[in-house]
């Protein structure tokens, strides 16, 4: 196996060794500073895979080169792994932050101040007595308007004759007689 290939994957490693996992000293109020993205897991889980088939290959050819792809594939697995257990615990935690600050918090009940004690009304005198207005005059009587003669009836409405519906035009003659032939419909 060239040597570039094996340098070559680790250049590309997602190394999910360097993946923080959840302080557990952090404070309840404040949501967790962990790693929670699987991409280098990944990543690490893929290059394992090219590295163990890359040894399949070279221990068909000769066994003693197989030892080290297979070596590597090991220490990728293990990081792999490694990385899904703390990407895990921290969302569990980030899971558990957003339950806790989805709980009710506890507020004291308001209540009402006191109502003060409403004093009584003090006696009203009555109103002095009203005088009625002085008579008014009715108004003088109205006589009816004179009797205006009733309004002429209107005209009749003309009578329309109804329309008749213009002829379907009729399709032009087919210019291209070649193509005429193309567009008919064979038994």
């Amino acid at each position: 196996m060239p040597r570039w290939f094996l340098l070559l994957e680790l250049a590309l490693s997602g190394c999910s060794f360097t993946l923080s996992a959840p302080a557990s000293h952090r404070p309840r109020n404040q949501p967790p500073a962990c790693d929670s993205g699987k991409g280098m897991v990944v990543a690490d889980a893929l290059i394992a895979t090219g590295l163990g088939l890359a040894g399949i290959g070279e221990a068909s050819n000769n066994s003693n080169a197989a030892v080290l792809p297979f070596a590597l594939s090991a220490a990728f697995i293990g990081a792999a792994l490694y990385g899904n257990s703390v990407t895990n615990k921290c969302r569990a935690e980030m899971t558990d932050y957003g339950l806790e600050a989805r709980e009710p918090v506890a507020v004291p009940a308001l209540t009402a101040p006191p109502i003060a004690a409403i004093a009584p009304a003090p006696h009203l005198t009555p109103a002095p007595h009203l005088t009625p207005a002085p008579h008014l005059t009715p108004a003088p009587h109205l006589t009816p308007a004179p009797h205006l003669a009733p309004a002429p009836a209107p005209a009749p409405a003309p009578t329309v004759a109804p329309v008749q519906p213009a002829p379907a035009p009729r399709p032009a003659p087919a210019a291209d007689e070649a193509w005429g032939a193309f567009w008919q419909v064979l038994p």
